[in-house]
């Protein structure tokens, strides 16, 4: 019996392209947590650049791996983005 994983990244467009909203205050919602933070230009510049050193640290390591993956975004319709990759195999 064979068994693949295909990995799907779900991802909000905002992690990738932030914006400035100033100081803000946030919360974890899993330990209730708060913090107020600074979204400037200076924050946004590391944001973006964390979000896409971590991604490609992702891909290579699904792609060495011959793992399958696919990213959705929430204004995405998942359906369609899954059906086409599975129309791939």
């Amino acid at each position: 019996m064979r068994h693949e994983v295909i990995v799907i990244l779900i991802r909000d467009r905002f992690e990738e392209e932030p914006v400035l909203l100033g100081d803000i205050n946030i919360m974890d919602p899993s330990t209730g947590q708060s913090a107020s933070v600074n979204l400037n230009k200076t924050a946004l510049k590391r944001m973006r650049a964390k979000v896409l050193e971590e991604d490609h640290l992702l891909y290579a390591k699904l792609k060495r791996s011959g793992i399958q993956f696919i990213k959705i975004y929430t204004d995405e319709n998942p359906a369609e983005k899954i059906l086409a990759l599975m129309n791939r195999q």
